[in-house]
């Protein structure tokens, strides 16, 4: 699912990849880097595969009517029996005239067999979140937003894993990185 402006209009569109029709919603929103929610869309989908099709057109206007394009962010989720497949989202300015907040990310690691679970909630939007370690391994999503109260799961497979020693994870999105 993506977006795209033309004009005055912002067009979602979807498309299938999975050799299969889908059947499903979509949920559209636009929100702040708090967490306001100040639009709300939700649609059903039947899209054929490997078929593109514009699924919703907005006047950009109405959507950010009652909030600064500094500070909207439009959320794409699609879902599929009631679980999020798939994310995206969409920004009104560049990223770098975004009005953020300082996040408080935070973060809670278990082990998972082989894997380390990383659990990850923030307070406020944090854009283009990162994670690093120390530790050689491989993340199952290392570059995704955070929204505020929707947490987020990534696995980390480290190389040598050290038994009962959880590594040090450093977190950092857009935020940390811009002058501020």
């Amino acid at each position: 699912m993506s977006a795209s402006v033309h004009g005055d209009s912002i067009i979602i569109s979807a498309v299938s990849d999975r050799f299969d029709d889908f059947h499903g919603k979509a949920i559209i929103q636009v929100r702040d880097t708090e967490k306001g929610i100040y639009f709300s869309d939700s649609l059903k989908l039947s899209i054929d595969y490997d078929h593109p099709e514009i699924i919703a057109t907005y006047d950009k206007m109405d959507l950010i009517s009652d909030i600064a394009a500094e500070e909207a962010i439009l959320k794409m989720s699609l879902l599929e029996k009631g679980v999020v497949i798939h994310q995206n989202s969409h920004l009104f300015v560049k990223a770098k005239s975004l009005k953020l907040i300082e996040p408080n990310i935070q973060i809670e690691t278990t082990f998972q067999d082989t894997f380390i679970q990383i659990h990850l909630k923030s307070d406020a939007f944090a854009k283009s979140v990162e994670l690093s370690t120390l530790n050689e391994g491989t993340f199952s999503d290392n570059f995704f937003n955070l929204f505020p109260d929707e947490p987020v799961q990534v696995q980390f497979l480290p190389k040598n894993p050290v038994e009962n020693k959880l590594p040090y994870f450093q977190i950092r999105s857009l935020y940390d990185v811009l002058d501020k």
